[in-house]
C-alpha cells in the first residue's frame, strides 16, 4: 500500500503538481489492490489447522491381561491382530488401530464428568437403527455387558457396552461417513 502511495505521488508531481490529492488516492487505492493481491497469494500456499488433521488414526486401551483383551476384540468385535507382546496388541477394526496397552490395575478409559457420571470416551458409529439394534443384540447374546438404548435427546439413539476391563464404549446409530 505505502509503494502505490508514494508511486501516486511521484506520477502526481512528474504530471500535475495540482493533482496530487488525486494521484496520492488513486495511488493508495492501487497500493491496497497490490497489498491484498500479495496477501492472498502468499496464503494459498499456507495450511490452515484443519487442513492437517485427517482422521483419529490410532486408540489407546488400557487393559489388564493383553492377550485375553485381544482375543475378547477379535471374537466379539471382530477385530484383526496385527502384533502382539508382553506390553500391547495392536488391532485393526472400525476404520481405525486399537493399542490395548497393558496398565496398572484398575485403569480404564472413561472418566468421571462434572456430574460425577462415568462418561466414555469413543462412540462407535453404525448405519442407521436396524443396525443399531442388531449390533445390540449380536453383542447381548455373546455375553458382552451392553446397556439399554437409549435416546439422549439428539438424532440416533446410543447404547455402551463395556470390554472385559470394564473400559466403556458408545455406540451411536447416526454413522457420519468418509
Amino acid at each position: 500500500m505505502m509503494v502505490g502511495c508514494v508511486l501516486g505521488s511521484i506520477f502526481g508531481m512528474l504530471i500535475n503538481p495540482g493533482s496530487l490529492p488525486i494521484a496520492v488516492s488513486l495511488g493508495t487505492g492501487v497500493g491496497y489492490l497490490i497489498g491484498v493481491i500479495a496477501y492472498s497469494s502468499s496464503i494459498k500456499g499456507e495450511k490452515t489447522m484443519q487442513s492437517y488433521l485427517k482422521r483419529v488414526g490410532t486408540t489407546y486401551i488400557p487393559v489388564s491381561n493383553v492377550e485375553a483383551a485381544s482375543e475378547w476384540y477379535q471374537e466379539k468385535l471382530g477385530a484383526v491382530e496385527n502384533f502382539r507382546n508382553e506390553d500391547k496388541a495392536i488391532l485393526d477394526f472400525a476404520d481405525q488401530s486399537f493399542f490395548l496397552v497393558k496398565s496398572q490395575e484398575g485403569q480404564q478409559a472413561q472418566f468421571i464428568d462434572h456430574r460425577g457420571d462415568e462418561h466414555f470416551s469413543l462412540t462407535f458409529e453404525v448405519d442407521g437403527w436396524e443396525n443399531l439394534k442388531r449390533f445390540h443384540e449380536d453383542l447381548n447374546d455373546n455375553g458382552v455387558t451392553v446397556g439399554e438404548i437409549e435416546d439422549r435427546g439428539h438424532p440416533g439413539n446410543n447404547f455402551v457396552f463395556y470390554d472385559l476391563d470394564r473400559n466403556a464404549f458408545d455406540v451411536w446409530s447416526e454413522w457420519s461417513g468418509k
